[in-house]
């Protein structure tokens, strides 16, 4: 019984004692601020990032509202979400000085006294998506952290991820897929489907094809490689994904669109990098069903939509090649290579906002594929001398040559192994002879010495 009166006198004393401790401390420090509002602050005292110590309240206030001026024009404050950013203007925050001031603990550090309209807030962030307006959006929390900013004068760039006061979204949406069919890969196609269903693309990060089949110590031919660009280029670039290296072959395959084809070669150190500029990660999908490729973008929805467009398609006619090959028979010819159209053809991508309007529009690429000339094969021709005597003519072709063309388009590509030793152009320098007409001209000079002339009278 006695021990229980002892307990309880012991607390008693222990409050009391503290009581008038706190008493006797603070309300010392209370009075002094009271009755001599002009004491200057002791040393360590700090408001902010502000040192006001040995300065009285009115001094303490100049120097704290020169900082606060400093703040707010050398502060940016960016509110990201998603791949969307806006501005949050400083001078929307206001500063109680004298309430900072008088309430600051002289000797310890003491944060500003800040604020912002409500209103002010809320409008920005539903400029910047309408799921920022909703009740799932954590805006107390969200003001709270806000005002960190200004209540310890943190200056410079600061970025605010806005998906952190959202809840977490598990499902992934299908930002956007690509479909390919090729008989001459689909072996290959499908292997890639079933060996790598998924691939990660990590925040903030690049992609590279390449890269990615050596450390998975696996390889396919330039015809599969290319197959599997062209859909992941074409899966991601109706999003704000940018590319770092892509390449086009000279010639348009037949598994890829205009404007869609991506060339990857080890050899040839030709790959596709693709980047993330995002926050969160994406998932690159692969499936193969019925014949049919399959490439799908999955993630968090994006704020923009984008859209593809094809602009300034331009095609080129081939031009013709004509050769000479002596194994023919006089009139035959024939066609060792089918022309096909050159194409230029403009891709831009348009970045358009939830109403519709067009934020931007930016050039991606600029592809042009060089025609492919038809080569023509003709036999010798040959010109017969009675033609030459009645004072008749031999019209040549004067169409395009060989020699014309760029070497790459040489008339003898199109049949190397038969064409390189009897390939000639249709063309004659002017004023120049072929050995035929030569050897002709001799023939005559020698059949008028042994016949006599047409006009001679006989003997």
């Amino acid at each position: 019984m006695k021990s229980q009166q002892i307990v309880k006198l012991s607390i008693v004393l222990i409050l009391c004692t503290a009581y008038i401790f706190s008493f006797s401390k603070f309300g010392a420090m209370a009075f002094n601020n009271a009755v001599n509002p002009n004491e200057a602050f002791e040393k360590g005292t700090i408001i902010a990032d502000t040192d006001i110590s040995e300065l009285d309240p009115s001094g303490a206030m100049e120097k704290v509202a020169g900082k606060t001026a400093e703040w707010v024009g050398g502060t940016k404050l960016v509110l990201k979400y998603k791949e969307k950013e806006t501005t949050l203007p400083s001078d929307l925050f206001t500063f109680d000085l004298e309430q900072s001031i008088g309430s600051a603990v002289s000797g310890g550090e003491n944060l500003l006294i800040a604020n912002i309209e409500e209103a002010d807030i809320k409008n920005t962030l539903a400029g910047i998506s309408p799921d920022l307006a909703s009740e799932s959006f954590e805006f107390s929390r969200f003001k709270s952290d806000l005002l960190l900013y200004p209540s310890a004068l943190q200056s410079g760039e600061h970025a605010i991820k806005l998906e952190n006061y959202l809840p977490l979204q598990e499902d992934a949406a299908t930002l956007s897929e690509a479909v390919l069919k090729d008989e001459q890969t689909a072996k290959d196609l499908a292997d890639w489907a079933k060996r790598f269903p998924k691939i990660e693309i990590l925040p903030q990060s690049t992609f590279s094809l390449l890269k990615f089949l050596e450390e998975s110590n696996v390889t396919y031919n330039e015809q599969s490689l290319g197959a599997v660009a062209s859909t992941i280029y074409k899966a991601v670039m109706p999003t704000n994904f940018t590319f770092a290296e892509r390449h086009i072959g000279r010639n348009l395959p037949d598994y890829a669109e205009p404007g869609f084809e991506a060339k990857v070669s080890k050899d040839k150190n030709m790959d596709l990098i693709i980047a993330n500029p995002n926050d969160q990660a994406y998932t690159l999908e692969f499936s193969y069903n019925d014949s049919l490729f399959y490439t799908a973008l999955k993630g968090q929805s994006l704020v923009y939509s984008y859209n593809i467009q094809l602009k300034d398609k331009e095609a080129f006619k081939p031009k013709t090649v004509v050769q000479f090959d002596a194994k023919l028979r006089f009139g035959e010819q024939r066609t060792a290579v089918e022309g096909v159209d050159g194409m230029l053809i403009k891709v831009y991508r348009d970045t358009v906002d939830r109403d519709g309007s067009i934020i931007k529009t930016e050039a991606i690429s600029e592809d042009f594929y060089p025609p492919v000339h038809t080569v023509i094969i003709h036999s010798l021709t040959v010109k017969e001398s009675a033609n030459l005597n009645n004072g008749g003519s031999v019209q040549e072709n004067s169409g395009q040559t060989s020699d014309s063309l760029p070497e790459e388009q040489n008339g003898t590509a199109g049949d190397p192994e038969e064409s390189s030793d009897n390939a000639g152009s249709m063309e004659e320098p002017s004023g120049s002879k072929s050995g035929e007409e030569s050897s002709q001209s001799d023939q005559e000079k020698e059949d008028d010495g042994l016949w006599g002339k047409p006009n001679e009278a006989a003997k």
